[in-house]
């Protein structure tokens, strides 16, 4: 059997030292340096002997592990959420089972009744809007005849107050006779 180890991404370095490049494999991958291991790679038409180690390198490479990691997480989540649409959709599919052996008749009735009070109802609806819409035009013909009688009704106040103070001043003004009985005799 053969171990197949994958590297990604693929890390290039120019430092050939064994302890910095263990440190820069460590701080990319956030392991502690002991749990890497390096290795010199040779391609494999070089090995002769059987070997039971590969590594292998994908060219070019766009995953990370924080990507890998991230789709793990998110097959989860789906995986979850598929459960959970099962389960619901087992639920509902019951539910339906139930209501078609309860009988079919009883709910054709009741959805008939439904039907005939949503019917009454919207033709009450209609009658309603109707008489609403009948009152507002009485309203509004009230008001204006109300206004032209207050309208009116203060013309005939001033022609009123014209004519009490015409009144007045005749009253107040003496008479020709009421003149000369006022004046002083000489």
């Amino acid at each position: 059997m053969v171990e197949v180890s994958i590297l990604i991404p693929a890390l290039t370095q120019s430092s050939t030292d064994p302890a910095t490049v263990a440190a820069t494999c460590s701080q990319t991958f956030g392991v502690p340096s002991e749990m890497i291991e390096l290795f010199a790679l040779v391609p494999i038409e070089e090995v002769r002997s059987p070997w039971t180690h590969v590594v292998a390198r994908i060219r070019p490479c766009s995953l990370s592990l924080q990507t890998i990691e991230e789709l793990l997480a998110q097959k989860d989540q789906l995986t979850d959420q598929l459960q959970r649409a099962r389960e619901g959709l087992a639920a509902f599919s019951e539910q339906v089972e139930r209501g078609r052996q309860a009988g079919g008749k009883i709910s054709a009735e009741k959805y008939q009744r439904r039907g005939l009070k949503l019917k009454q109802l919207d033709e009450d609806n209609k009658k309603l809007r109707q008489l609403l819409k009948s009152q507002l035009e009485n309203s509004e013909n009230l008001r204006v005849e109300t206004q032209q009688t207050v309208e009116t009704l203060r013309q005939e106040f001033d022609l009123l107050v014209k004519e009490l103070m015409t009144f007045r001043k005749k009253d107040s003004q003496p008479t020709p006779s009421e003149s000369k009985a006022r004046r002083p005799k000489p």
